[in-house]
């Protein structure tokens, strides 16, 4: 799945229409073989025509072209998607020492480097085992020097890893609940990124503490300080768990202009968690507001419509 990198009203327009988010998996490098990995499958097959040589068997190839800040992008990112899951101990420990490392001087492409950097983690996910993929993870987010998407595909990516996390170490999921806790008390976007993973896995895992993330929810929509993208996923999460005690601000962002991509996703809460006098609201806004709110706004007033039996005028 190609990790698409939203705007924030992008965002808040799939949020206004009910979607989801969704993590970081791996990139789509679609079309056809790169010419170098071409080579690299050339060099290491047979040249009677017999099957190719096992994963194991490329996989030091694949691994020297994969950490090579001089070489084609593209082609780093094809190699990635050809190691399979049996790299060797030795190999796993160098895959883990390129994510940690800050980017090299040679790196000329860093857009392209950070989503080299996400599908190296799906790659160790397939690992057997994949030994130190979660301190690997968290030593990642530590690292307050580290490029700061890479800090939040490793929150992201612990997330996603958490179910499997046992076939790392007996305490992962303990030491991922903990990480993603510390994670959503930063006044970053990542804040967000926590919450929303943790709001996930409670749903599933009742270890996870429902009133702390109810808390740092509502704590994260009141806050000055929370980020723009932080308070858009918090709003979402409020809406989604039925807090209440959010409402007044949630009133409050829905009819704050100059911000509107954060103002569409209040809409969208208020159709998810308003009440009959929200109503009131909204169908103001529609008169009043701009015409970029009327999709947020219709989809709004048709949820609440529905989930309150509110008969709409015509």
């Amino acid at each position: 799945m190609n990790r698409t990198l939203f705007s924030s009203l992008a965002l808040a327009l799939a949020l206004s229409k009910g979607a989801v988010l969704t993590y970081a998996e791996s990139s789509n490098t679609t079309g056809a073989v790169s010419a170098s990995v071409q080579s690299l499958r050339k060099d290491v097959a047979p040249m009677n025509g017999t099957p190719e040589l096992p994963p194991t068997d490329r996989s030091p190839f694949l691994l020297k072209l994969i950490l090579d800040p001089q070489a084609d992008i593209r082609d780093r990112l094809e190699a990635v998607q050809e190691v399979g899951n049996s790299l060797s101990r030795s190999e796993i420990d160098s895959m883990f020492s390129f994510l940690k490392n800050h980017p090299d001087s040679q790196e000329k492409n860093m857009a392209g480097l950070r989503a080299l950097k996400n599908d190296v983690m799906n790659a160790l996910k397939d690992q057997n085992p994949p030994t130190g993929l979660t301190t690997t993870l968290i030593n990642i987010f530590h690292d307050q020097a580290q490029d700061f998407a890479t800090r939040d595909y490793a929150i992201q990516h612990l997330a996603t890893w958490y179910r499997r996390s046992t076939e790392d170490s007996a305490d992962a999921k303990a030491r991922i609940r903990s990480i993603l806790k510390e994670a959503s008390r930063e006044e970053t976007s990542i804040a967000g990124t926590a919450l929303l993973a943790m709001h996930r896995l409670s749903a599933q895992d009742t270890s996870f503490d429902s009133a702390d993330i109810d808390q740092t929810a509502l704590r994260m929509v009141i806050s000055s300080n929370t980020p723009a993208p932080a308070l858009i996923t918090a709003l979402q999460v409020c809406s989604d768990r039925g807090l209440l005690r959010a409402l007044p601000e949630i009133e409050h962002l829905a009819q704050t202009r100059g911000r509107t991509a954060l103002q569409i996703s209040a809409i969208a809460a208020l159709g998810k968690l308003g009440t009959a006098e929200d109503a009131v609201l909204l169908q103001k806004l529609e008169r009043e507001g701009s015409a970029e709110l009327h999709p947020a706004l219709a989809a709004a007033r048709k949820r609440m419509s529905w989930r309150l039996a509110i008969q709409e005028p015509f």
